[in-house]
């Protein structure tokens, strides 16, 4: 298994609508990242266990701050 294989969806989704080079496509993209992050955050906020979710919490930030950078951006 590969080191992308073994990522979260909302890792993968957002990696691709950073990635997506057609203008037509990208809302659609940063908007299904957006929608599996906070399913995401979802769960992590039902999890107990605190310590394993405080990394991942500063990711999910850092990714949607620049899924709204690269929306404003691009519209």
């Amino acid at each position: 298994m590969t080191q992308e294989e073994n990522q979260p969806e909302w890792k993968k989704l957002y990696r691709a609508a950073l990635l997506e080079t057609d203008t037509h496509r990208l809302m659609d993209q940063i908007l299904t990242a957006e929608r599996e992050i906070y399913s995401r955050l979802r769960k992590l906020s039902q999890n107990q266990d605190s310590s394993s979710k405080t990394s991942e919490l500063q990711e999910i930030d850092d990714a949607l701050r620049n899924l709204h950078v690269l929306m404003s951006n691009k519209t």
